[in-house]
């Protein structure tokens, strides 16, 4: 395990609570989502979304 974590680095986003000062956290998840996917595209390229179901 150890070894294919540094073979394969992994990222694992699911939210994001506040950009540049401004906290997120009263808007709505899909815009968090949108914000959290730019968030990633301009920082690190190709962009996988698993999406959860409500529980």
């Amino acid at each position: 395990m150890e070894r294919l974590s540094r073979e394969t680095p992994a990222q694992v986003l699911f939210d994001c609570l506040m950009v540049d000062g401004h906290e997120l956290l009263d808007r709505p998840l899909e815009e968090r989502r949108a914000r959290l996917e730019d968030f990633h595209r301009s920082h690190s390229g190709a962009i996988h979304v698993a999406v959860r179901p409500n529980v």
